[in-house]
């Protein structure tokens, strides 16, 4: 049926099972769900009510959580589409400051990031091509650049999006793509959704905007929202990918 319905949609969609282990949550809001803005104040209690959230505060039943964090730390919210950063700590409380903001509804998962668990790949090796050093520079960015809601890869082959998947990040990455077989080994990649677009039949000073259109109209990024988009300056040859943009749309 999942075949049916994505051929019917001219879409790739990869089949993955997964059995999930344990997870911190948080507990409810009052109102089912907030929405939190950088620089915003928030607080993840121990003491506070589980089903009285609301835009300051909310409980969590894991009362270590307090214990294993400390001031410095960044804890991701929903699989990292919210971050915060601990300001301060009491004894059944974690005090924090928005750093990347949006909606945070009940029982979404939170876990510590420290220093010790940013990504390390292939930070000692020489790259061999330059598309591969694009992808790689992509994610780090990526991940140390608060706000960013996306990458955007113009692809011919897949090659770019592949290497951008070995990296561990909160922030999706597109696929764009004129070529089936590319998009389908792309829906195979960590954290990549592939997309069909055909840069080379656009004109090149309107390839990037039409890109961003794409994840516009699918409601994937909004305006102001910050997006990082590779690509290189011919489309119809692989490992071609020479560029790096970031755009606050």
């Amino acid at each position: 049926m999942i075949r049916e319905i994505a051929a019917r949609h001219g879409r790739h969609v990869a089949l993955l099972g997964d059995l999930q282990g344990p997870k911190i949550r948080i507990a409810k809001f009052t109102d089912k769900r907030i929405e939190l803005k950088v620089g915003d104040t928030f607080s993840f209690s121990t003491s506070h009510p589980l089903a009285s959230g609301n835009e300051r505060v909310v409980g969590i039943d894991y009362p270590d959580l307090v214990k294993d964090c400390g001031v410095g730390d960044q804890l991701l919210l929903d699989d990292g589409r919210v971050v915060m950063r601990v300001e301060s700590t009491a004894p059944d409380a974690l005090n924090c400051i928005v750093t990347v903001g949006g909606p945070l509804s009940d029982h979404k998962g939170i876990n510590r990031k420290g220093e010790g668990s940013l990504p390390s790949h292939r930070l000692h090796t020489s790259f061999r091509r330059c598309d591969e050093s694009i992808a790689l520079a992509a994610l780090y960015t990526a991940n140390h650049f608060p706000g960013v809601k996306a990458i955007i890869s113009l692809t011919e082959s897949g090659f770019t999006p592949l290497i951008m998947s070995r990296l561990r990040s909160h922030v999706p990455i597109y696929a764009l793509s004129p070529h089936r077989a590319t998009q389908a080994r792309a829906s195979l990649f960590r954290g990549v959704y592939p997309i069909a677009f055909d840069p080379a039949s656009l004109p090149s000073e309107t390839v990037s905007e039409a890109a961003i259109g794409e994840l516009l109209k699918r409601d994937l990024v909004q305006p102001g929202d910050w997006i990082i988009l590779t690509k290189g300056d011919r489309y119809d040859v692989t490992g071609g990918t020479n560029g790096l943009k970031i755009l606050q749309l």
